[in-house]
């Protein structure tokens, strides 16, 4: 059973905000705290904030800071926590913004490999996936949430990190970045590696495309064509096909005739 507070026969100093501090405090206890409570063998953060509320098991983690988190595995019987502090704000102030290279005020921090043209953000709590927050703050998808924050370990979401704010849209630009070949033909940038000189009509590769899907709806193309003007996607295997720009129609050289369009 957890205790309540209690000042008798405890060793005590007076913190440097002023206050009776029973002796010896838990790890990491914030400096306003002006309630405490005897921690005993078999207690949990959740039950020590429970008995002592009002209190929330996120408050009661914030204020003592050695306790390891909500996993709450380092709370230590024998010492006092923290139960109440003096004046508090809030629990949960609002995040620190940066202005981007972008204009967009962004939260922080950021979590790992956001992209530079995010324009709208959300906080990742413990617990969650790339496929729940893409999920309720849609509509985007996995797949999306996965490409806007690229440090969070791809689709299997080893390294989605909790505390930080991860990107749920972005900027789009108006029309793709382009520039004049030796062809004398705009080619959409950025291309698929080892893509002929000579192409004309191109097309942007989504994620979870395949040579020859983007070859069979973009025809009439033969799926060899396709490997042989675009030679970085890896061959009939396909697997090095990049979620970029590359061709999909080689011009006649001898007749530069406009072919094709940009297509997303």
């Amino acid at each position: 059973t957890t205790t309540k507070t209690t000042t008798t026969g405890m060793s005590q100093t007076v913190g440097t905000n002023g206050i009776a501090t029973p002796l010896p405090t838990q790890s990491g206890m914030v400096g306003n705290c002006n309630k405490f409570v005897l921690v005993n063998p078999g207690d949990t953060c959740n039950g020590v904030a429970f008995f002592n509320g009002p209190v929330s098991t996120e408050e009661f983690v914030v204020w003592n800071g050695g306790v390891g988190g909500m996993a709450c595995t380092s709370l230590q019987a024998g010492t006092y926590a923290c139960i109440g502090v003096t004046s508090p704000v809030s629990v949960t102030p609002s995040p620190t913004a940066v202005v981007g290279a972008n204009g967009v005020a962004t939260p922080i921090p950021t979590q790992a490999g956001m992209v530079a043209n995010c324009n709208k953000f959300v906080k990742i709590n413990p617990g969650d996936t790339c496929n729940g927050v893409a999920f309720f703050n849609g509509p985007i998808s996995t797949e999306n949430f996965v490409l806007w924050n690229t440090g969070v370990g791809g689709m299997a979401c080893t390294n989605l990190q909790a505390g930080t704010f991860g990107c749920i849209g972005v900027i789009a630009p108006a029309t793709p970045t382009a520039s004049v070949g030796p062809n004398g033909v705009t080619t959409p940038l950025p291309i698929q590696t080892g893509m002929v000189t000579n192409c004309k009509k191109f097309v942007k590769v989504n994620p979870g495309d395949t040579c020859n899907i983007v070859a069979f709806y973009n025809g009439p193309i033969s799926t060899e064509n396709f490997v042989l003007w675009n030679g970085g996607v890896g061959g009939m295997t396909c697997n090095n096909l990049q979620a970029n720009t590359l061709c999909v129609h080689r011009g006649m050289i001898a007749d530069e005739v406009c072919l094709g369009r940009w297509m997303r």
